[in-house]
């Protein structure tokens, strides 16, 4: 299990996935073959934008396809996550 540590916040990242921020597999788009090795980012971007304070973190977020390579995603993972201990 994976605590981020956002704000004066603890968020369980297990607890977000179940809720369906970052969920592997689009709800939006028919699962075809385009979409199938892609991850919709765009509830984690509407966390960002609702709960997020100012930061680079929450720009990097927003500014992100709505739909990402799961490799594309993989790789930007470790940078959101140092990122967002730059906000406690």
């Amino acid at each position: 299990m994976t605590i981020l540590d956002v704000g004066k916040r603890k968020l369980d990242t297990e607890l977000l996935l179940r809720q369906g921020i970052g969920n592997l597999y689009t709800k939006h788009y028919k699962m075809t073959e385009k979409y199938k090795n892609h991850i919709d980012v765009r509830p984690l971007k509407q966390f960002a934008y609702e709960k997020l304070p100012e930061s680079p973190l929450k720009e990097i977020l927003l500014i992100e396809d709505d739909i990402l390579d799961i490799d594309a995603f993989l790789a930007r993972l470790p940078i959101w996550l140092r990122l967002s201990k730059l906000l406690t």
